[in-house]
């Protein structure tokens, strides 16, 4: 499937279900051979079902995340079918249980990835590898639809507080839809661009188009602003 990421190689985590499901299928949808990994080879054929339907492709390889050696084997797998070429891995981190079972879940919602997420972007810079933490916000995947189709008076509170705004919630694609924004679109790594930095500011982003790309911000300005450059 022709695309702005054709030819690319991607891998997808827990890509059964969920957010990880359709950043899979956007991918594939933008061009890219996504690899999904998962522990259940029905639903894993069932997503690449539909990105075929589609016109994307998806490889299926049962794996489970939290054994090395099966790592260890879907990397080597990528490796020899795809000749060592890997332009992108997104893993999906989540919670064990819903969020609406801890009373403490914006905290862990907000919390995840941040020292990971910083700590990769800092080492893997050098070798060129941008490294992004995405934060959806309140996501229509199966779990929560299930639920909120549920008509259970004595349900959790928390819960119930959200089904007013589910209607409006994010698509399991929006996720996808951003990865491949942020992957085929100017380069996150590139912060000290005035181009980049004017894109953040509502009243100034016009101006964006018009700048070259060499003008650049002086670092000390952005560390002033920001501790993590």
């Amino acid at each position: 499937m022709a695309g702005p990421m054709k030819g690319q190689v991607c891998v997808v985590t827990g890509a059964s279900r969920g957010i990880a499901r359709g950043i899979a299928l956007q991918l594939s949808q933008a061009g890219a051979t996504v690899y999904i990994t998962g522990r259940h080879l029905d639903t894993l054929q069932a997503t690449a079902q539909e990105a075929q339907s589609c016109g994307g492709r998806c490889v299926p390889v049962v794996c489970d995340s939290s054994q090395e050696s099966e790592v260890q084997s879907l990397f080597e797998q990528v490796d020899r079918e795809q000749h060592w070429r890997l332009d992108m891995l997104a893993i999906l981190n989540n919670k064990k249980n819903a969020f609406w079972e801890s009373p403490a879940f914006p905290d862990d919602i907000n919390n995840v990835g941040l020292r990971l997420a910083a700590d990769c972007a800092r080492e893997l810079h050098r070798h060129g590898v941008r490294y992004v933490s995405l934060w959806p916000g309140l996501v229509q995947t199966e779990l929560l639809k299930e639920h909120m189709a549920k008509e259970n008076t004595t349900e959790d509170p928390l819960l119930k507080q959200f089904r007013p705004i589910f209607s409006s919630a994010e698509t399991t694609e929006l996720s996808g839809k951003c990865i491949v924004a942020l992957a085929t679109g100017r380069p996150v790594q590139d912060y000290l661009s005035v181009s980049s930095v004017l894109t953040h500011v509502s009243s100034l982003g016009w101006l964006a188009s018009y700048l070259p790309g060499f003008l650049r911000m002086p670092k000390w300005i952005m560390t002033l602003y920001a501790s993590k450059f």
